[in-house]
């Protein structure tokens, strides 16, 4: 994304107070040369709280630097085992020992630099490879990152073939279940891609479900618009079936609070004239490969 159009986006941001702003989706951040830029700019304007994810593969001393003098708030670094073999099945083309020493060497960076910024979690995504490690893995970390995040794999909403029972707890479909929830990403957060598209969802990663774009509307213009209303009031309705992208998605299953998302529907009920975009701007501002991490 050119750095003019991501200044655009940050802009209507601030504007519509956002408090934070994640800069990755579905690439590697660190691919991005503006990507510090992006941070500082974002700082420079009043957003409250910046944040990214990463695979660490690339975070070396120079860039760990840059991302600590950006004011960057928070980052999540991706982990999945405890040694090379399970990673590598995992997280296909990248070499263990690099991100692990990567993320070592981020940590000893902050302490060299005197920094308490970003504050690092280090994330693990479950799945049948790498479970029976999840424990040993709390162990070798604890007190060595800020925190621990287990994460269950997610489907992509039905795209990518989990091999779970649809029963077990963290990989509940909207499809089979007997009472729908209204998924709360709806009221919570926009993507913006790194050309500009608004897809409907951070899972909407082909943009299936295309909202706009900025390139030629503003991020108030799109949250309020037509479309958007429409899915949520199916949402409401417990008709996600008649959206595609919905049908299959976990996402509302495992999001959040269990009471917060048993009480999400009736609150969104009250909220929804109001439709203010109050909470998180995805912004993917680097183009890069979908990882299938399942």
């Amino acid at each position: 994304m050119p750095l003019e159009l991501s200044q655009k986006v940050l802009d209507d941001c601030k504007s519509l107070r956002v408090r934070r702003v994640s800069f990755h989706m579905h690439g590697e951040p660190l691919l991005d040369p503006y990507l510090y830029e992006r941070i500082k700019y974002a700082k420079a304007i009043g957003i409250p709280r910046t944040y990214l994810s990463t695979n660490a593969s690339l975070l070396t001393a120079e860039k760990g630097e840059r991302l600590i003098q950006s004011g960057l708030d928070s980052i999540t670094v991706c982990l999945d085992g405890t040694d090379s073999e399970t990673f590598e099945s995992i997280r296909i083309g990248l070499d263990f020992d690099t991100v692990f020493q990567n993320i070592k060497g981020f940590m000893a960076l902050k302490k060299k630099l005197h920094s308490s910024t970003p504050h690092v979690l280090l994330q693990f995504v479950a799945t049948k490879k790498n479970a029976a490690q999840i424990m040993d893995f709390k162990a070798q970390w604890s007190g060595v990152v800020d925190d621990i995040i287990i994460q269950n794999a997610i489907s992509w909403a039905g795209d990518v073939e989990l091999k779970v029972d649809a029963s077990e707890p963290g990989h509940q479909s909207c499809d089979n279940q007997k009472h729908y929830i209204a998924c709360p990403n709806l009221w919570r957060w926009m993507i913006v891609l790194s050309d500009g598209s608004i897809p409907l969802c951070c899972l909407d990663y082909q943009c299936s479900e295309k909202l706009g774009s900025v390139e030629n509307q503003s991020l108030a213009q799109i949250w309020n618009g037509d479309r958007l209303k429409h899915i949520k009031s199916l949402h409401l309705k417990g008709a996600f079936h008649e959206i595609p992208l919905c049908r299959q998605c976990e996402v509302p299953y495992t999001s959040g609070n269990p009471k917060l998302r048993r009480s999400f529907p009736a609150l969104m009920k009250l909220l929804y004239h109001q439709q203010k975009l109050q909470s998180t701007v995805m912004a993917a501002l680097t183009r890069g490969f979908f990882t299938d991490t399942g």
